[in-house]
């Protein structure tokens, strides 16, 4: 299922990019959460987990 939204694709593209979605993350979460992952373990997936419920 393909969203036509420019929002959607804005964030597809940015997080598409991994040092972008780990500057997110780094920014986002809070030290004693950070500690607990494993950021150079990230992979991409391409796959999409919206439920067509038309």
């Amino acid at each position: 299922m393909e969203v036509f939204n420019p929002h959607d694709k804005f964030f597809k593209e940015t997080f598409s990019i991994r040092e972008n979605i780990i500057d997110f993350l780094r920014g986002t979460f809070p030290p004693e959460i950070l500690k607990k992952l494993d950021l150079s373990t990230l992979t991409q997936d391409n796959n999409s987990y919206i439920i067509d419920k038309a």
